[in-house]
């Protein structure tokens, strides 16, 4: 399959192998507010969706209150600025904008929100409960 940018299934792959890329463009794509946010803000909102789900230290990385530690935000940042979102941009999916800090969600092209969606039910279907047979390789 081939999006309106010329993209194959194997681009969105690519775009989303990383679990900490799906869990940011999940949060952009679900978020409630609309314009730009701060990487700072989104390192927090990313760091604390990994706590949560056990990802990257777990437990470890929040605190009594269930506060994320600073020092995980920090490493989520840093990420998320060196790493992910100039990934993400390239793609342009995002507006990222390293001087200023902040990125915009720009969207989905229609193809690739239709693979996303197909990569998500084979996703559904491969992890079915109960399933414990593996693809061999």
């Amino acid at each position: 399959m081939t999006t309106a940018r010329g993209e194959t299934t194997d681009d969105v792959f690519a775009l989303i192998e990383d679990r900490r890329r799906r869990t940011v463009l999940r949060y952009l794509r679900n978020r409630t507010g609309t314009g730009d946010i701060t990487v700072g803000r989104l390192a927090a909102a990313v760091a604390s969706v990994e706590a949560v789900e056990g990802e990257r230290g777990g437990t470890e990385a929040t605190d009594r209150e269930g506060s994320v530690d600073p020092a995980v935000v920090d490493q989520v940042s840093v990420t998320l600025r060196h790493v992910h979102l100039p990934k993400l941009a390239d793609r342009g999916v995002i507006d990222y904008d390293p001087d200023a800090g902040t990125v915009r969600f720009e969207g989905f092209e229609p193809g690739t929100l239709e693979s996303l969606k197909r990569i998500e039910r084979v996703a559904g279907e491969l992890a079915a409960p109960g399933d414990s047979t593996r693809a061999s390789g």
